[in-house]
């Protein structure tokens, strides 16, 4: 999973990963790790002679899943739940963790039990910065780094789509002791392949992050599929997690 390989990667350099998020609050990597500012989101398009259609999400902050309805063509944001307002459903919560980049390992110190995180009622995929959810689908990822190139969606007939995965580790939700390698997670269905769309690497300061530049098939609730492909993750004023995701629905 993409938290996973990010880990993985950056194993030896948790003394300069310090350094540098001591740096980055003292204002010498401003925009590095993706401060909220302003930005308006233009308007999403779609072209339904050819089925292709962008969509763009400000997905910057840590605290918001964005829930994408490739249907009806519209974004809902849904804050994350903080705390617990009636029955706990036994496992909502955000866990929080000791992080050992170097040896890629989570030590458990509390979990704060929250409600449930809401849903619209009409959605397809979720965005939450670089992670992702299927509403009651999977993903796959294909060798195609434009839509331009697809074949027909029957060439894929054979494809493992892989479905959303339950983690405590993955969807960060409280980055406040970030510099004391101790982060809170939100216990979240998050998708390891469509994920992958963004790779981040931060073995040299300041951390950079680039796009798999791979398609993505991702079979959707009611059978359909769809075409996506992340195009930028940066706005025009250089705020990161502001998603422009190219696509073709239905993607026949």
């Amino acid at each position: 999973m993409r938290n996973k390989k990010i880990t993985n990667t950056i194993g030896g350099a948790a003394i300069t990963l310090s350094l540098l998020l001591l740096s980055s609050c003292n204002g010498l990597f401003d925009g590095v790790y993706d401060e909220p500012v302003s930005d308006s989101t233009p308007d999403n398009q779609y072209d339904p002679a050819t089925r292709r259609g962008r969509i763009v999400v400000n997905a910057s902050t840590f605290d918001k899943w964005h829930y994408i309805s490739l249907h009806h063509r519209s974004v809902t944001t849904m804050d994350i739940p903080t705390s617990l307002t009636g029955e706990w459903d036994g496992k909502s919560g955000i866990t929080y963790h000791d992080v050992d980049l170097k040896n890629d390992t989570y030590t458990f110190k509390n979990l704060v039990k929250t409600d449930a995180m809401p849903e619209p009622e009409e959605w397809d995929f979720a965005v939450h910065k670089f992670d992702t959810r299927i509403k009651d689908g999977g993903a796959y990822e294909t060798d195609f780094t434009s839509l331009d190139d697809l074949p027909a969606a029957s060439s894929f007939g054979n494809a493992v789509f892989s479905e959303d995965e339950c983690s405590n580790n993955i969807v960060m939700n409280d980055i406040s002791g970030m510099l004391s390698y101790y982060i809170g997670y939100q216990n979240s269905l998050s998708n390891p392949v469509l994920g992958r769309w963004l790779v981040m690497d931060i073995t040299t300061p300041p951390p950079t992050y680039h796009p798999s530049g791979k398609v993505y098939i991702v079979r959707l609730h009611d059978g359909t599929k769809a075409a996506l492909h992340l195009a930028n993750y940066i706005s025009p004023n250089n705020l990161k997690g502001y998603l422009t995701i190219d696509y073709i629905y239905p993607y026949e």
